[in-house]
């Protein structure tokens, strides 16, 4: 009985003392909507403007602008299923799509439904 309690004690204390590994994005900075194929970042002025910061994506247009990301699977050598949650005031939800790394400076979120949001590197 005075083992399993021993164990029991230690394994909590091995719990509460282990490190919280993060998920973070795969990508990082600020990037703004658009379809411009030219390489190089662009000046993302009065662009809608998303932000990814570790495990925060902060987005400048609609009714939700801070996320949370909870998943990350990579698909391919340049895609990534991710999952992330938000909340809002009336709103507890999780949401997935794919992101897509199209070269250093362009990445792309395709949601389903929604459609494709083409994103540059801000400079």
């Amino acid at each position: 009985m005075k083992i399993s309690a021993t164990i029991l004690l230690a394994a909590s204390l091995v719990l509460t003392t282990a490190p919280a590994f993060a998920i973070n994005y795969p990508v990082s900075g600020d990037w703004g909507e658009s379809s411009e194929t030219e390489p190089g970042p662009i000046d993302c002025t009065g662009k809608r403007q998303i932000r990814f910061e570790g495990v925060q994506r902060f987005d400048s247009n609609g009714g939700v602008p801070y996320y949370r990301v909870k998943y990350v699977v990579q698909e391919g050598n340049a895609s990534f299923r991710v999952t992330e949650e938000f909340d809002t005031a009336q709103i507890n939800a999780r949401i997935t799509y794919s992101l897509n790394l199209i070269d250093p400076d362009r990445i792309e979120i395709v949601m389903s439904p929604g459609g494709i949001l083409p994103l540059k590197r801000c400079s």
